[in-house]
């Protein structure tokens, strides 16, 4: 369903473009060909350049639907995070042995002989 929504969306960008253009083409009257072909083909309709107005219009708002569609797509995406399993998380974290002088106040792990605790400053005596 994912892609299905990203793909109508590209669609939407795509075909709102051909549609703005054809509009353009019929307001400026960049061609006559295509003019004679929409009054042949839509004879209903009163001015071609109305007509040329109207696809910009219409072009526009489904182009930005589509961008907007593939936005949305794309938010909805989550990031493949890497799949890290307990035995590497256990490699990973150092080992501290047990019998390693602890501070009595912050509970830091000191160096034996040391009379002040790196991390609190405390005196041990």
């Amino acid at each position: 369903m994912g892609k299905m929504r990203f793909a109508v969306g590209a669609l939407g960008i795509i075909l709102g473009f051909f549609v703005y253009q054809y509009g353009f083409f019929l307001t400026l009257g960049l061609s006559d060909s295509l003019a004679s072909w929409t009054t042949t083909y839509v004879p209903w309709i009163g001015s071609v350049a109305i007509l040329g107005a109207a696809s910009q219009l219409v072009g526009g708002v489904v182009a930005i639907l589509g961008l907007l569609v593939c936005i949305s797509w794309v938010g909805s995406q989550r990031a493949a995070l890497p799949s890290i399993g307990p035995q590497r998380i256990a490699e990973s974290v150092p080992q501290i042995p047990d019998s390693a002088p602890r501070c009595k106040f912050c509970g830091a792990i000191m160096e034996s002989g040391t009379a002040f605790c790196p991390s609190c400053k405390r005196a041990q005596a």
